[in-house]
């Protein structure tokens, strides 16, 4: 039986409805100088990072911590000292009065569901991109942060980079001219043997897979289809797309002040890479925009393409053409070119950071203002990578209509916008 999706329109007009009510958040305003505690759950690669980060906070306490493998919750409880306590059910987590705030650092499948919860746990949450796993997950998380007035930030920590904000700030004072081509790409070396291909066997006995999996489909264990592994299966992620891309078509989002694409149309496969991941190894994309073409170019066997100008040297970038300029940034630089003795000529050094995007963060907690990568932009930018995973793994030219959030003319595809997730999991 097909899901039900929520109407963009229909969550915009509830919302409005809430906030004419009056709602007020559970939390009334903080002072600046007062402590966030905060609790994580998912304590994996990237979970570890963000728990070191938010631990570097003076203004923040860790109060717990969770995870469903019990060798990553007793290091994560060792980061801090012991002073946090563990759980492995995150909604006994949610349970402690004391947190205001939790760090959600697990699997793409886990952001949702938590997040949620938490929201109606009365808790501000902090998320990794991309933001759902889905878009009628990610719909869920936007009409249920506005409905309790929760703060909900997605960790594309570009956002809050001053050379990332000062190259939106070039695209949108108009320097570059008509901007009628914005070009995106990754490229990552890897050996063709890639993570190997290993048997399913028997689950580590120090991990619950079964909470694991959550709302995802019931697998046999395979090694490679768990922990950070996991996001090259679509039962739980999108690959590269959905991890990488979302940077970088979050920042074209933000400058061209997009909803969305009119068409996406989408190519691949698996050329290279002789393991058992199901996403593509080599991948383009077309957006087709209101009024500008929008690309999304991935290489994952090969960064050769770094010894080429036009890619950088960092495997990652995206470019602004525009008719009197060009604008090119990544995680390390800012570049602004123009022809002629005239034209503009900038170059600015940047840094690759989660620092400003976690003090955001915090400060929004305080002060309940939108925070720099809210949960509504958020949803829209992983929307787009969806949308060309749909049309990768459809093999058609996807129609989309943004405001209403549906593909249309396309039952199938419309399929892959959500996934009724597994008992006894609900959103």
């Amino acid at each position: 039986m097909p899901i039900q999706q929520i109407n963009r329109r229909s969550f915009v007009a509830q919302t409005a409805t809430a906030t004419a009510a009056g709602f007020i958040p559970a939390k009334s305003v903080m002072g600046a100088n007062d402590r966030v505690v905060i609790g994580v759950i998912g304590i994996g690669r990237r979970g570890t990072t963000l728990l070191s980060d938010f631990l570097r906070e003076e203004d923040v306490a860790v109060a717990a911590v969770c995870d469903v493998d019990e060798t990553h919750l007793a290091h994560a409880i060792e980061r801090t000292e012991n002073h946090a306590k563990g759980f492995h059910d995150f909604r006994h987590m949610l349970e402690q009065k004391d947190i205001d705030a939790v760090v959600i650092g697990t699997p793409d499948h886990w952001h949702a569901i938590p997040t949620i919860y938490a929201c109606r746990a009365g808790k501000d949450v902090y998320v990794e991109k991309p933001l759902s796993h889905n878009a009628r997950e990610g719909q869920v998380m936007v009409k249920t942060a506005r409905e309790t007035g929760r703060i909900v930030q997605m960790g594309t920590q570009q956002r809050s980079e001053p050379h990332w904000q000062q190259a939106v700030d070039i695209v949108k004072s108009g320097t570059l001219g008509k901007i009628c081509e914005i070009r995106a790409w990754n490229h990552f070396d890897s050996q063709i043997e890639g993570f190997g291909n290993p048997s399913d066997c028997d689950p580590p006995k120090e991990a619950d897979y079964d909470f694991w999996l959550g709302p995802a489909p019931k697998r046999a264990f395979n090694p490679n289809r768990f922990h950070a592994r996991a996001m090259y299966f679509w039962d739980y992620a999108g690959g590269c797309v959905t991890s990488w891309g979302v940077h970088l078509l979050d920042i074209a989002y933000w400058a061209m002040d997009l909803q969305g694409p009119l068409t996406v149309s989408a190519g691949g496969g698996k050329y290279y890479l002789q393991d058992n991941r199901e996403t593509p190894d080599t991948f383009a994309a077309i957006f087709v925009c209101p009024d500008f073409l929008m690309t999304y170019h991935l290489h994952h066997w090969s960064s050769i393409a770094k010894t080429i100008d036009s890619y950088g040297k960092y495997g990652h970038g995206i470019e602004f053409y525009g008719a009197d300029a060009a604008l090119y940034v990544d995680r390390f630089r800012l570049e602004l070119r123009g022809e002629g003795e005239d034209a503009p000529s900038l170059s600015v050094e940047g840094k690759n950071r989660d620092a400003p995007h976690i003090r955001n963060f915090l400060e929004c907690v305080k002060t309940r203002q939108r925070p720099n990568s809210d949960v509504e932009t958020g949803h829209r930018s992983s929307v787009s990578t969806f949308l060309a995973n749909i049309s990768y793994r459809t093999g058609r030219k996807i129609t989309w209509d943004a405001k209403t959030e549906t593909i249309l003319n396309d039952p199938e595809a419309s399929q892959y916008l959500a996934r009724e997730p597994r008992a006894p999991w609900c959103l």
